[in-house]
């Protein structure tokens, strides 16, 4: 173990040399450090050296990370470079640790945040442990637990995120001496005495922690689906895939025929073993996710029916749930939907008879279920009295596109919920209609995911 003190000379540091000199021993690197400024040492070399990074920094509205530094996440398209946000809790408290560890090299705990300030000129203290070190005393243990931890609380950078942090500069830019003679104004006249500590923490109620943890869960997941369908559309197009095709669908078809078609058992069978392929990929999600889209590039399409659905399906969807056509919707387009959006079609194979109306044991062809199902949703009404077409209406252009994880909530478990309309179903239905901002995400999206390494969400109907 080593103390370490950085001070004028930061070439001379030992944090520096741990940086530079750590080489072909680090496997990879994971960063829970609150603010991050100018262009860290850390974070070039990483990039430098194509060591996988995933950094947790600080949300809040005083911009703890520079959104320069977060499109230079974004732009990068490897899923090997994640930046990911940790927001302040309910008491309002922020995230400030200064964690840095180096797989098979060792980490540093200190002071020090990934500022300009902090690694050239303040005086930085803090513990430098070798990855012996941290073995023999114990500690890897909860490392991991601590950056598992973080992974529920944070949530993976999109443009919205940055465009937000950006415009919210530019006002602080604009507006701070104002604020500034607001506050000392303020103060100065105020009538009010400084509140006391509150005596205990209220909890949130737990349908708000649960629809909390699923926007953060679902727009972490987002980014990286994003980050996967710029690679797919850009790198791995195969030729047979038109040019013009929405990122978003092509991302899907992809996701579709890989799940399909590779992930498979030695033994066959019908069985999908996409948890074996996690537990086999996890280490290294982007080494498998490159392996499945040299695959992809190289098909056909005659294996499956991506041609149909890229070709025919696609528009078709779109031009049925475009805002204007949803104001006119009828049970033929509902049927349309359900046909072409598989998590739809899937789910009215799976209804029980009786919810139809039917004879328990009678059988009924697919066809005939997706058509049951459209009649059960045309009749449906919400607690609120809403239509099926009024609520897909509300989630597709209810609000803006940030808040659109929150919407689906809503309409899957929240104020507006009807029976048999689920996560997996609308979370399919945005990706048709909206491809080009949200690719598509149902439940066989997310097993996808799962197979090749990456830690999701699977959500079910």
């Amino acid at each position: 173990m080593k103390f370490v003190v950085d001070g004028i000379s930061f070439k001379k540091t030992l944090i520096r040399s741990i940086q530079e000199g750590a080489g072909s021993e680090v496997n990879w690197v994971k960063a829970a450090v609150a603010f991050a400024q100018g262009s860290p040492q850390l974070f070039n070399l990483c990039f430098e050296k194509r060591i996988p990074l995933t950094f947790y920094g600080r949300h809040d509205g005083a911009s703890a990370v520079s959104p320069i530094i977060l499109r230079r996440f974004l732009e990068e398209k490897s899923t090997s470079f994640r930046a990911k946000l940790v927001a302040n809790d309910a008491q309002g408290r922020g995230f400030h640790p200064k964690v840095v560890w180096w797989g098979g090299y060792g980490a540093y705990i200190g002071s020090a945040n990934l500022t300009d300030s902090a690694w050239n000129g303040n005086v930085e203290c803090g513990v430098f442990l070798t990855e012996a070190e941290l073995i023999a005393q114990g500690l890897i243990g909860e490392l991991e637990e601590f950056f598992e931890e973080l992974e529920g609380i944070s949530i993976e950078v999109n443009d919205e995120i940055v465009q937000q942090i950006e415009s919210n500069i530019e006002r602080q830019r604009l507006l701070l001496k104002q604020l500034r003679d607001l506050q000392a104004e303020f103060e100065k006249n105020n009538i009010v005495e400084p509140r006391k500590a509150l005596a205990r923490k209220e909890e949130r109620p737990a349908n708000e922690r649960r629809k909390s943890a699923f926007v953060t869960e679902w727009n972490s997941t987002l980014g990286l689906l994003r980050k996967i369908a710029e690679r797919v559309a850009a790198d791995h197009r195969p030729s047979w895939v038109l040019q013009e095709t929405p990122t978003g669908v092509q991302l899907d078809q992809f996701l579709h025929a890989y799940y399909y078609t590779q992930v498979r058992s030695p033994q066959g069978g019908a069985t999908i073993p996409y948890r074996d392929y996690y537990q086999e990929n996890r280490k290294n999600p982007e080494r498998a996710l490159q392996s499945a889209l040299r695959w992809w590039e190289k098909t056909d399409g005659s294996d499956f029916l991506s041609e149909t659905k890229i070709m025919v399906d696609s528009p078709k969807i779109r031009n049925l749930l475009t805002e204007s056509a949803l104001l006119k919707f009828t049970i033929d387009d509902i049927e349309n939907v359900i046909t072409r959006v598989f998590a739809m079609a899937d789910h009215s194979k799976r209804i029980g008879n009786q919810e139809f109306g039917l004879v328990a044991d009678s059988k009924h062809d697919s066809a005939l279920r997706r058509s049951y199902l459209a009649e059960y949703l045309w009749h449906q009404r919400n607690a609120g009295g809403q239509t099926i077409a009024e609520i897909i209406r509300y989630v597709l252009y209810g609000g803006s596109d940030p808040d659109i994880a929150s919407r689906i909530w809503e309409a899957a478990r929240g104020s507006l919920y009807i029976r048999h309309f689920g996560i997996s179903s609308i979370g399919e239905l945005v990706g048709w209609a909206l491809p080009e901002r949200f690719p598509p995400r149902n439940g066989r999206t997310s097993k996808a995911l799962t197979a090749l390494g990456f830690e999701v969400e699977i959500h079910s109907e």
